[in-house]
């Protein structure tokens, strides 16, 4: 016979976040939020399939998001990281992404920390495409 198709609960990002969130805590696991997500947090949001995470993070900043504690990846780590991504893929997206939080929080930019990775990196070329237009 036929089967019915499993029901789908729909999830909101804020619970989907917040689950994700509690169960690194829970867990005793040191993580940072990063991606698109994070991207949102620091004032550039879009639409997102996914939540990354970086697991035991060198470098991040405490934050609360959607009223939960966790770790954020600084803005500047995370422009290069956007810029790492658009180079290792020739996405567009990433460096939207950039030019966004560029435009978004210029003045907050920590650029000399910026310029000291850049070449480190090989991103010199994405980081000059995302500031053009910023």
């Amino acid at each position: 016979g036929s089967r019915a198709s499993p029901r789908r609960i729909p999830v909101t990002l804020e619970a989907l976040l917040r689950a994700a969130i509690d169960a690194l805590h829970d867990a005793n696991i040191p993580f940072m939020l990063t991606g698109s997500v994070a991207t949102a947090f620091h004032g550039a949001s879009r639409a997102t399939m996914d939540i990354d995470f970086v697991i035991d993070p060198t470098t991040a900043q405490p934050a609360e998001f959607f009223g939960t504690s966790l770790h954020v990846a600084t803005l500047e780590d995370l422009l290069l990281s956007k810029l790492e991504w658009a180079k290792l893929g020739a996405s567009a997206r990433q460096i939207d992404d950039a030019r966004a939080l560029l435009r978004i929080r210029a003045g907050d930019v920590d650029v000399a920390y910026i310029e000291r990775w850049i070449d480190v990196l090989g991103v010199r070329m994405q980081w000059e495409l995302a500031s053009t237009d910023a």
